[in-house]
């Protein structure tokens, strides 16, 4: 440890300068550096909020809003999907309709029988008869495509018809 000291002391001005020569290329260094943070500081501050116009950062914010109001609306779409697909077995799903004539030398087929059914095949058959003096009207309960009640052709007819999962289908009696 000696030999440094009394190397130091013989060459001190040699170590001198080469200290000082260190600490200039340290002061430039740091100088270099400082001027390329204030400059990549600028552009970040650029980056996030440009003047006048819509920075980086507040568009991220509007998106984040944005995308939490889709998750919402979307999480409340599902919920009604849901209901929806919950309901839908017991709406009218099939449809049956056949027109007909009851009465012999009366014109058209003004008499019908409309079978509406849900997915089980449960529902209601609803028959119209139209004569020259007075019209009748009847409804009769379906379940499984059959009913307790006595069927006339015509209303078999029209079960079978949505029975089949058809769309509407017109049907008229030879």
């Amino acid at each position: 440890m000696e030999s440094v000291f009394t190397y130091i002391d013989s060459n001190s001005s040699y170590v001198i300068c080469a200290l000082a020569a260190v600490c200039a290329a340290s002061l430039i260094f740091c100088a270099v550096t400082s001027v390329k943070l204030v400059s990549m500081g600028k552009r970040m501050n650029n980056f996030f909020s440009a003047k006048g116009k819509r920075g980086l950062e507040d568009m991220l914010n509007e998106y984040t809003i944005k995308t939490e109001f889709v998750a919402e609306k979307y999480d409340g779409i599902m919920n009604l999907i849901d209901d929806i697909n919950a309901r839908l077995p017991f709406c009218v799903q099939n449809v049956g309709l056949v027109r007909f004539n009851p009465f012999d030398g009366m014109g058209g087929d003004l008499s019908f029988s409309l079978a509406l059914l849900n997915d089980k095949l449960d529902g209601v058959v609803i028959s119209s008869m139209r004569g020259r003096e007075a019209s009748y009207a009847y409804a009769k309960p379906v379940v499984d495509a059959k009913s307790s009640y006595s069927l006339s052709e015509e209303e078999q007819k029209a079960i079978n018809i949505a029975a089949d999962k058809n769309k509407l289908v017109i049907s008229y009696r030879d």
